[in-house]
């Protein structure tokens, strides 16, 4: 992520356009489980996997003034199990995000297009980066840390620590968070007599 944010700033991609990701969890979760009671885990994949992603595009392209979703609810458990976000940013991108529970093939993909260039990377969790500009096709690859987790707790030890704030803050969460809410909005209750 921070080679894109590096294609970006550096004018690499020309005016930026848009940001797309689709990612999903294989699991297929029974009706009991945490992460589809709504009152439990606060909804499906896009409050458990697509709240990471969102924190991608806002870390990438700040503020969200516009959110239309829609969220399929399962016919297996009470929250959605896709849903499909377009936002808009202030600074006047577009962002798509579509997230799923229960696909065969867990895609993590995430691609930025430009009016000069795009970015592609099929597997986030891999590091393989595809940037096509004027120049043509190159590919990349930036191995992620062994343990994801690991630079995000480090840094936030590091923060209280040094008494400055983290890499990611309680700000940039509930952004993410203000996001996933605008999206469920729309998203009726079980039991409440609505399709």
């Amino acid at each position: 992520m921070r080679r894109v944010r590096e294609l970006i700033t550096s004018g690499k991609l020309g005016r930026p356009l848009s940001i797309l990701a689709t990612t999903g969890n294989a699991n297929r979760f029974p009706a009991d489980d945490w992460r589809v009671i709504r009152s439990r885990g606060g909804g499906g994949p896009l409050m458990d996997i697509g709240s990471h992603r969102l924190d991608l595009f806002v870390d990438l392209f700040g503020e969200v003034v516009d959110v239309k979703a829609k969220c399929s609810r399962s016919p297996d458990f009470e929250s959605e199990d896709m849903a499909t976000l377009l936002l808009e940013f202030k600074t006047g991108q577009h962002g798509v995000l579509q997230c799923y529970f229960g696909t065969v093939n867990t895609p993590d993909r995430l691609e930025v297009i430009g009016t000069d260039g795009r970015v592609t990377i099929d597997d986030l969790n891999e590091g393989g980066m595809v940037l096509v500009d004027a120049s043509g096709e190159s590919h990349e690859h930036h191995p992620p840390h062994e343990n994801f987790h690991a630079p995000l707790v480090s840094d936030f030890a590091a923060s209280v620590l040094g008494g400055r704030t983290p890499r990611v803050s309680g700000r940039d969460g509930k952004l993410a968070s203000d996001i996933i809410e605008a999206a469920y909005a729309g998203f009726p209750i079980a039991g409440s007599g609505e399709p």
